[in-house]
């Protein structure tokens, strides 16, 4: 039976937006806590100096993501993060690093932001609990398109281009459940991106095209 036909399971009283929001986190969430990396929950919000100030929330956590990266340049710093328009503005990230200190963070973000009113939070459980938990919290208000503003994420997160390939998994499976099944194994990788690429032949074409950009004639053998 085609896909557009068959009733997708998850999707509810949900929009197109928290769909989309599901999916791009519940990815990224499949993908680290598969390969046994923390992750974890900021807040980050905006005063009302910060925002007479003119003050932009994505700025600043850019400079703080900087700051985070020369701090933390083993661990790194990946994120998928939601701004919404509660108060003055709000950021709520996921991200996996390193362990922060909320003071050390309270005392940057007012530094950067003139905010000091952060918050942090260790997930645990699986992949889907975790997803479902930060869907219960923030989903409910956000979903209303009063609130619910901008969804991004750093390429870390899964890999570059993967919405792109999650489109490809759904346009090329039978049914719905099969592409979920197909992705959900895919997210599980150490190294998604590879295995995408070899599910599509990618990586045997731009082999070819290297070795005819630099002149090399020799048969490619993978």
């Amino acid at each position: 039976m085609p896909i557009k036909n068959q009733i997708q399971p998850g999707r509810g009283p949900w929009g197109a937006k928290a769909r989309r929001w599901y999916q791009r986190l519940l990815s990224g969430v499949t993908h680290h806590t598969a390969n046994r990396r923390r992750l974890r929950v900021m807040t980050l919000t905006t005063s009302d100096e910060a925002r007479a100030l003119g003050l932009d929330i994505n700025d600043s956590f850019q400079v703080l993501r900087k700051r985070l990266l020369r701090r933390y340049p083993v661990t790194g710093f990946e994120y998928w993060k939601l701004r919404t328009s509660e108060g003055n503005g709000v950021l709520h990230i996921i991200y996996s690093g390193a362990y922060i200190n909320q003071g050390w963070l309270s005392y940057t973000w007012q530094e950067i932001h003139l905010s000091h009113r952060v918050w942090l939070q260790e997930l645990r459980g699986r992949g889907k609990s975790m997803t479902n938990y930060l869907m219960g919290h923030y989903l409910p208000a956000h979903d209303a398109p009063r609130l619910y503003s901008r969804m991004s994420w750093s390429w870390g997160w899964v890999f570059r281009g993967f919405v792109g390939a999650w489109r490809w998994t759904y346009r090329t499976s039978k049914t719905f459940l099969q592409a979920l099944v197909s992705w959900n194994r895919l997210m599980r990788k150490d190294n998604p991106l590879l295995y995408y690429k070899m599910a599509r032949g990618l990586l045997y074409t731009q082999t070819i095209l290297k070795k005819r950009w630099e002149g090399d004639t020799r048969v490619v053998c993978l």
